[in-house]
């Protein structure tokens, strides 16, 4: 069940005015047009993403959460969340190939062969697991288990890593795999933890 739809952030919406008013020959146009490419590519990964949880009828979905932590905000993608555990799902849009090294560092290799650091994506979602772990904490909602996952929503990201590298199996996923992904995780819990009252409060 769709519990909050998912909407253009505030920043592809400021982006897309600015486009409109700004001249072409202004020197910063073509910086604003990057960033505003690359906003929509990763919001146009993320509703392709939604195709693959159509199935999951028993989760109430919420898209796009702003949350405070730390006196500071965090913000989740998509969260699946069912009366036996909680889904936390961080959906990328990158094109070219991630390398995971044995030292944690993400390098993305670009379809021109050019190379550069890439923020390590499983770091980020175990951050917002424990954001999101305070949270309810902090809420008083009963404990109940938090699993992440990373979703490469585009299906030619090569991803790279060496086999000592666990976490890269245990987080990140392709859109086409994910129910796959959810079917192991769903049978990992059946204790429910709240009621469908308390999922829906």
């Amino acid at each position: 069940m769709l519990v909050k739809d998912r909407g253009k952030s505030i920043r592809i919406r400021k982006l897309e005015v600015m486009q409109r008013r700004v001249i072409k020959l202004h020197p910063k146009y073509l910086t604003m047009e990057d960033e505003l490419s690359g906003r929509l590519a990763g919001h146009f990964g993320e509703q392709s993403n939604d195709y693959f949880l159509k199935p999951f009828r028993d989760f109430s979905v919420m898209h796009g959460l702003r949350l405070t932590a730390h006196e500071s905000y965090f913000q989740i993608d998509t969260l699946l969340l069912s009366p036996r555990y909680l889904l936390n799902l961080e959906v990328k849009f990158i094109t070219g190939t991630l390398v995971f090294d044995h030292l944690n560092q993400v390098i993305r290799i670009k379809d021109d062969g050019s190379e550069e650091a890439f923020r390590n994506p499983i770091f980020q979602v175990k951050r917002q697991q424990s954001h999101l772990i305070e949270w309810m904490t902090k809420n008083r909602i009963p404990p109940i288990p938090v699993r992440s996952l990373v979703v490469m929503s585009n299906p030619r990201t090569i991803i790279k890593a060496p086999p000592s590298n666990k976490d890269v199996l245990h987080y990140i996923t392709h859109s086409p795999y994910l129910q796959e992904k959810i079917k192991v995780i769903d049978k990992m819990y059946t204790d429910e933890k709240l009621t469908i009252k308390e999922v829906t409060k």
